[in-house]
């Protein structure tokens, strides 16, 4: 299974200039050292830099927008940096019906060639492979990232589902420093996609969610078919987004 994160953005050049300021060296706000081991990872133009070491969920993701001069983040929560408050995505494994939290017992990371973010993490007689990418170069049209899981079964057959849950619940632009956007969130499913943004218009960047295929999506706080499912203001609850694939695993031959 595998889930492609897009991000679409408004590029167009204003033309437009801004006054430059000067301000004396050392008045910058310090940034204290997280307390989490991040596993980062991100190309050009999107970040990925909060990826947790205890169950590969994905914390924050950002975009650089040449529009805002400036970067926009998403997130689950205002708390992301220090790892309290819910990911943006979560991977969870359910074996038979019975859901068994991803990264119990502990996880082995290591960087594929040298640089890909992979996890592997076994529950009885399966294996779970998980990487965060972010492709780039002459064809990467889109600024995205993929998070890819695969699961190797080494006993008997059983039934196996595959999620990936998250919560959208803050976003924020950065320079310097980080300012909240004061618009309340929007989860709007299309088709096969979970689209997050904010209310407010012009949006400023959206945040595209989906699998390759035979997935199931659902949400909290209500269905959407098109309209849109806004999140309340300030203190903001905000709705999750699971996708599922369920698949029969075989053991592999001897």
């Amino acid at each position: 299974m595998s889930l492609l994160a897009a991000i679409f953005r408004h590029n167009a050049n204003t033309g437009y200039t801004l006054p430059v300021t000067s301000a004396p060296l050392g008045t910058a706000a310090t940034v204290p050292i997280p307390p989490v081991a991040w596993q980062p990872t991100g190309n050009h133009w999107l970040s990925i830099p909060c990826i947790h070491p205890a169950d590969g969920a994905i914390y924050a993701l950002g975009i650089l927008h040449r529009g805002a001069r400036s970067a926009v983040e998403f997130a689950g929560s205002s708390e992301f940096l220090t790892g309290r408050g819910a990911p943006l995505l979560r991977p969870i494994l359910s074996v038979g019906g019975v859901t068994t939290p991803v990264g119990a017992g502990g996880m082995s990371w290591e960087r594929a060639v040298g640089w890909l973010p992979t996890y592997t993490w076994s529950t009885g007689s399966l294996v779970l492979t998980g990487t965060v990418f972010a492709p780039f170069g002459r064809d990467a049209d889109h600024p995205g990232g993929v998070y890819v899981i695969a699961i190797e079964n080494r006993g008997t057959d059983a039934r196996v589902e595959v999620r990936l849950e998250g919560t959208f619940g803050h976003r924020q632009q950065r320079v310097r420093s980080v300012r909240a956007f004061a618009d309340a969130s929007r989860i709007r499913r299309s088709g096969d996609t979970v689209v997050l943004a904010g209310e407010a218009l012009p949006g400023v960047a959206a945040l595209a969610i989906s699998a390759d295929d035979g997935a199931t999506i659902s949400t909290t706080s209500g269905e959407d078919s098109g309209t849109g499912v806004p999140t309340q203001g300030p203190p903001r609850t905000s709705p999750s987004i699971s996708r599922s694939r369920p698949s029969r695993m075989a053991p592999r031959p001897p």
